[in-house]
């Protein structure tokens, strides 16, 4: 029999035991103004789809039981972008939910606190600090990312200095959340944030720091599932996705006729995305005579934003709307995201961002 473990915060810090599936049940009350009739989606932070239930505003409150055995991460969402919040939730727990002096509380939720420390406050903070280099170049990162493209701007040392900073500080990213990983890889929270951070990579180095009881874990094996499902060297995900014009493409029509396949996973409202576009459209220019095209697949909810950005960017390949989920099959868990897709569809390599992508391009392409 396949044991399960249930993840259980204790005085003496996170211990493990075997339990059976428990429900827990979540009451929305004091909703500030959420209407009647609206729809809420309550899923896991994988998308897990075995882990998904719905709820419905009536008389101004909500309530949903999930079965569970041990604590996950959750995404409530409703279906007009109103009320997002992330819930902590374990077996067996009654948690209210309210609306006080603007701000949500929960009620009940033993880990909430502790998975706001661990997981949500470090990436808000890595945001602060992407946010504060940017304003100090705002003015030339604007003037270079205009959707005609500003060649002076992009090529002043102002301009070059605020990438180079920004890939260090993403490396300096990368290398804090992997320090921080190993400091917590006997608790839950190590798997979840390299589940939710894009900086906090899977690696099989941490990977196997886990404790026994961790990798056992649900969020253990799903970043056991995401290491094992690294797409270099295998066949890319097949899909079918539309573009703005309801025309249905495949993956292998899209690489019928061409050598390689540059695929840019993005989203109107992701300012490094629009960033990129520029450089995107450098190395579509540059690598076209090797037989390189570009694709674009957007993960925006809302198709009009995504619509009205396409229109904005002017981006002169095929734009596809990624409406099935496709995002996830490819493991793609923060945006910009770039793979590259030779014609037989090996996956040559994949999740790159910044000047990572112009390096690789440049060793298996030329300059």
């Amino acid at each position: 029999m396949k044991r399960i473990f249930l993840l259980i915060y204790c005085i003496c810090g996170m211990a493990l035991c075997a339990l059976a599936q428990q429900s827990a049940t979540v009451k929305g009350v004091a909703l500030n103004g959420w209407q009647d009739g609206t729809v809420l989606q309550i899923s896991e932070l994988t998308r897990d789809k075995n882990i998904s239930v719905q709820a419905t505003v009536e008389n101004g409150q909500f309530e949903f039981s999930i079965p569970l055995r041990e604590p996950l991460f959750l995404y409530v969402t409703s279906q007009n972008g109103r009320g997002i919040f992330n819930l902590m939730l374990s077996p067996g727990e009654q948690v209210t939910m309210k609306f006080i002096d603007g701000k949500i509380e929960f009620e009940g939720a033993a880990l909430q606190k502790e998975m706001e420390t661990q997981i949500i406050k470090p990436f808000e903070t890595q945001n602060q600090r992407r946010n504060e280099l940017w304003r100090g170049y705002k003015d030339v990162v604007i003037a270079a990312n205009q959707p005609q493209g500003n060649e002076q701007a992009k090529n002043s040392p102002e301009y070059k200095e605020y990438m180079l900073k920004n890939d260090k500080l993403e490396l300096a990213f990368e290398e804090e959340m992997a320090a921080w990983a190993r400091q917590h890889a006997s608790t839950m929270w190590a798997p979840i944030a390299m589940l939710y951070n894009p900086s906090c990579k899977p690696s099989e180095e941490l990977y196997n720091a886990f404790s026994p009881e961790i990798k056992a874990s649900f969020y253990g094996k799903k970043v056991r599932q995401e290491i094992e499902g690294l797409l270099a060297g295998k066949k890319a995900p097949d899909f079918t996705l539309k573009d703005a014009n309801g025309k249905e493409y495949t993956l292998k029509q899209l690489l019928k006729g061409h050598q390689y396949l540059l695929v840019d996973f993005w989203a109107s409202w992701c300012a490094p995305c629009r960033k990129s576009i520029l450089e995107v459209k450098e190395f579509a220019q540059k690598y076209a005579d090797k037989g390189m095209a570009v694709l674009s697949i957007s993960v925006d909810k809302d198709r009009d934003a995504w619509l009205k950005a396409l229109e904005e960017e002017q981006m002169p390949w095929t734009n596809l709307w990624d409406d099935a989920g496709i995002k996830t099959r490819y493991g793609v868990k923060g945006i910009p995201s770039v793979f590259l897709i030779q014609a037989d569809g090996t996956v040559l390599f994949e999740k790159l961002y910044g000047d990572d992508i112009r390096q690789q391009l440049i060793k298996i392409l030329g300059e």
